[in-house]
């Protein structure tokens, strides 16, 4: 990872030359790309906006405030719905070429999940059909004072 403060190429969280946190750039690229895909605009502007953001958080001390929480909060959020949406596309790719792979297997996955929908279906209806047995008893019972 390149340090952003004097430009050393540093493998470690800490750059070994000027001490600057590394992870910080990090972050600020996720958070950066994420902004870049939601409000349309290139990777590189995703960036500075999130390192605008960050500068004026650091130098306004709105890190201590409400505000800075509530800055913090959104950029964390911003940070989990990346991560999740990245893991969620690694796991579809991985599936895609799974079935890619092994089409026979998946054919008989696919049939034995359609299988199983089918008896959860049933027994949906099976299980609302007793429902109203059960209510259509009762009503007759008390209708005759038997309950």
């Amino acid at each position: 990872m390149k340090c952003p403060n004097c430009g050393a190429e540093e493998d470690g969280k800490f750059c070994s030359h000027c001490g600057t946190k590394l992870e910080e750039e990090k972050e600020k690229n996720i958070v950066g790309e994420y902004l870049a895909k939601s409000i349309g605009v290139s990777e590189k502007t995703g960036n500075m906006i999130a390192d605008v953001a960050d500068r004026v958080l650091n130098k306004t001390n709105v890190k201590n405030s409400v505000v800075g929480a509530l800055g913090s909060i959104g950029v964390e959020a911003i940070r989990a719905k990346a991560a999740a949406e990245e893991a969620t596309r690694q796991r579809e790719e991985e599936e895609k070429r799974w079935k890619r792979e092994h089409p026979e297997q998946a054919k008989a996955e696919a049939r034995e999940e359609s299988r199983k929908n089918r008896r959860l279906v049933f027994g949906c209806i099976g299980l609302v059909a007793g429902i109203i047995i059960f209510c259509l008893v009762m009503g007759y019972l008390e209708k005759h004072g038997i309950i």
